[in-house]
């Protein structure tokens, strides 16, 4: 049975951050800084995130609006944060890219993005490492960071914050196939037969 969580916004100021290439963080830049610049970083930490043991993941997205359709071009590598629980951002130098990554990655590029909204690649791998290390998840949390894959000039981004709009600021969203339960009466003799956690 597939299952669909979100999209879910951010929720607060401090959840969404840039880092500049001299490290410095700003919790209330808007749009955040652009992160196809070598050295520099978006990040994000969403709430509220619930899924049960014995699942799958089996799509996952962020969708975001950039504030300038002449600084729309992404070329990012994403990332997930490798915690159970990623704390909220901090004005703090390196607060971004000094934070623990997946291992799993996932580059996302688009030449003309435009001003409206737009989903990154799929990122079910980075989704799918983190449920492994710390799911199940109920009311969970789970943080996501964008830094330039080649750092090339002609590349941009200006991504829409939560101090710039909460209503178009970066939103996840995450289907993932669950388990069930199921139970029925085998053969003749009344016997139940119980089956849990079957998963499809």
């Amino acid at each position: 049975m597939a299952n669909t969580i979100g999209p879910i916004a951010i929720g607060a100021s401090a959840d969404d951050a840039s880092e500049l290439a001299t490290t410095a963080v700003s919790i209330v830049a808007n749009p955040l800084a652009n992160c196809d610049t070598a050295a520099v970083w978006n990040g994000w930490v969403f709430r509220g995130i619930t899924i049960p043991a014995g699942c799958t993941i089996t799509a996952a997205k962020m969708t975001v609006q950039f504030t300038s359709s002449t600084l729309d071009e992404p070329d990012v590598t994403i990332s997930g944060l490798d915690t159970a629980t990623p704390a909220a951002f901090a004005a703090v130098n390196g607060n971004i890219s000094t934070r623990a990554r997946t291992t799993a990655t996932v580059n996302w590029s688009n030449t003309n993005a435009g001003t409206n909204d737009v989903d990154t690649a799929d990122f079910t791998a980075i989704i799918q490492e983190l449920y492994d290390s710390y799911g199940p998840y109920s009311n969970g949390v789970i943080g996501l960071v964008f830094t330039t894959r080649a750092g090339t000039s002609t590349r941009d981004t200006s991504v829409t914050s939560y101090d710039g709009s909460t209503t178009v600021c970066a939103r996840l969203t995450i289907s993932y196939a669950g388990p069930i339960e199921l139970a029925g009466v085998v053969g003749g003799t009344g016997a139940v037969a119980a089956i849990e956690n079957a998963t499809i």
